[in-house]
């Protein structure tokens, strides 16, 4: 898989991921403003879409060593 479609992957994964929180955290009528307290939801907003460019990072890094080792 070239780069530029890791990279679309990524980002949309991340844009599902933050709207999957949203949407849940509305469900459960979880305010999300900065003095809510609300920190869970604000913290899985920030950490989640990161994970998944992690994950294609480290998938890309993995493909790359195979490829070195064969």
């Amino acid at each position: 898989m070239k780069n530029q479609s890791k990279l679309i992957l990524a980002n949309l994964f991340a844009l599902v991921s933050v709207l999957v929180i949203l949407t849940v955290s509305q469900l459960l009528n979880v305010s999300l403003a900065l003095g809510s307290g609300a920190v869970f939801p604000q913290m899985l907003l920030l950490v989640v879409p990161q994970l998944g460019f992690g994950y294609f990072l480290w998938k890309s890094f993995h493909v790359e060593r195979a490829k070195a080792l064969s």
